[in-house]
C-alpha cells in the first residue's frame, strides 16, 4: 500500500512539473520566434549607410501577444562646421504592422531640442500593456 501511495504521489508531482513547466516553454517559444522575426524584418528592411546607425530591439507580450519592435536609427552629420546627431525610434507590432510611436530628437550645435516628450523604450512596455487594442 505504502509502494501504490509513493507511485501516485510521484506521478502527481512529475505530472504537474511538466504542466507548470509546458507554458515556460511556449512562451519561450513566442519570444524567440520574435526574435527571430524581428532580426528578418531588420536585414531585409534596412540598410546601414554612412553616418547613420541603425539597430533595433524586440519584445514579446505574452498577455497582449504582441511582437514589439523598436527600430532605433541615430544620424551624424554637421551643420555650419559643428556635429549635430538625430535620433529618431519607432515603435511597431510585428504581428499587426502597426506602429504605436515615434520619438526624435535632434541635438549639437543649437543645443538639444525634442520633437517627443520621452522615447518609446522596451523598457516602458508595461505601460502599453495597459493599452485597450
Amino acid at each position: 500500500m505504502k509502494a501504490f501511495i509513493s507511485l501516485a504521489l510521484a506521478g502527481l508531482l512529475s505530472f504537474s512539473t511538466y504542466a507548470s513547466a509546458q507554458p515556460n516553454k511556449e512562451l519561450y517559444e513566442l519570444q524567440e520566434r520574435c526574435g527571430k522575426r524581428a532580426a528578418e524584418v531588420f536585414e531585409r528592411e534596412y540598410i546601414q549607410i554612412p553616418n547613420n546607425k541603425l539597430n533595433y530591439e524586440n519584445h514579446y507580450n505574452a498577455r497582449l501577444n504582441k511582437c514589439f519592435y523598436l527600430e532605433i536609427s541615430i544620424s551624424y552629420d554637421r551643420k555650419d562646421g559643428k556635429p549635430t546627431i538625430f535620433t529618431l525610434m519607432r515603435l511597431y507590432d510585428l504581428n499587426d504592422n502597426k506602429e504605436y510611436g515615434r520619438f526624435s530628437m535632434r541635438h549639437g550645435a543649437a543645443g538639444l531640442r525634442q520633437t517627443n516628450p520621452r522615447p518609446p523604450t522596451l523598457r516602458h512596455l508595461s505601460r502599453l500593456t495597459r493599452l485597450k487594442v
